[in-house]
């Protein structure tokens, strides 16, 4: 006697369009659930932004109230007229650099050199007068 096929023998073997179609719509959920990952991720983009924007303004506002004394740090102004005031935040400088001894003693010749020049001229003009 011939044995009868069952549904189950024939269902086990898929044929290449039956293969073709489930890697189709296998390929198509995976298509849908990138694009709604990506819809979500615009969705979201204005929030991260305000969000970045944000982040990045406090820490600004933090680095410009920062009394740190560095050189090229001119966000926060050292106060030269009280130099014994404590401050905490700073760290004492011993030494001026070069460059302000250099820019101190230029500034005071010039200064001399255009007094001394006023002197004499305000004597040249009182005395032929």
């Amino acid at each position: 006697m011939l044995r009868k096929r069952r549904k189950s023998d024939a269902e086990k073997m898929e044929s290449p369009l039956d293969a073709k179609m489930r890697e189709v719509a296998e390929r198509e959920a995976k298509n849908r659930a990138e694009m709604e990952q990506c819809q979500q991720v615009i969705k979201d983009a204005p929030q991260r932004a305000k969000k970045k924007a944000e982040a990045q303004r406090e820490q600004l506002i933090a680095r410009a109230a920062h009394t740190e004394m560095r050189p090229g740090n001119r966000a926060a102004l050292p106060d030269r007229w009280r130099p014994m005031e404590a401050n905490v935040a700073a760290p004492a400088r011993d030494k001026r650099l070069r460059a302000e001894r250099r820019q101190g003693r230029l500034l005071f010749f010039v200064l001399l050199f255009t007094l001394l020049g006023a002197g004499y001229w305000l004597y040249y003009t009182i005395s032929h007068s």
